[in-house]
């Protein structure tokens, strides 16, 4: 049983992965900031300033400037993700290893990881 959930929810992430499209929206979004994606949960300050609200450390960014997470930028008043659409890990672990082990003990969890990380956890895989 524990198999063929194992195999599903694989399947599923790469079907996914793998069949992902992007609409003409979003691709001439992508192609007008040099590949950058415009990010979201984020607020635009005077002076061409902007607010990340994405994690705990609400970065404060000039224009040009990188949060500490090194995932996103300020690019004249905007927010964008350099890592979007970035998959850099992809796993299937059991759930004991995470940090919501309590949660459905015995099962699986599927996670992603892109570049960039917001904290600086002692503990990280």
């Amino acid at each position: 049983m524990a198999f063929l959930f194992l195999a599903a929810v694989v399947g599923a992430a790469l079907l996914l992965v793998l069949s992902r499209e992007r609409t003409a929206a979003a691709e001439a979004a992508v192609l007008s900031t040099n590949g950058l994606h415009r990010a979201m949960w984020y607020e635009k300050r005077p002076g061409e300033i902007v607010h990340c609200k994405l994690c705990p450390n609400a970065c404060k960014l000039s224009d040009g400037q990188i949060g500490i997470c090194r995932a996103r930028k300020n690019v004249g008043g905007e927010l964008y993700s350099l890592v979007y659409g970035r998959i850099a890990s992809a796993h299937v672990d059991p759930i004991e290893k995470k940090p919501f082990f309590h949660v459905l003990p015995g099962t699986m969890a599927f996670s992603i990881a892109t570049p960039g990380c917001n904290m600086r956890c002692l503990f990280c895989q």
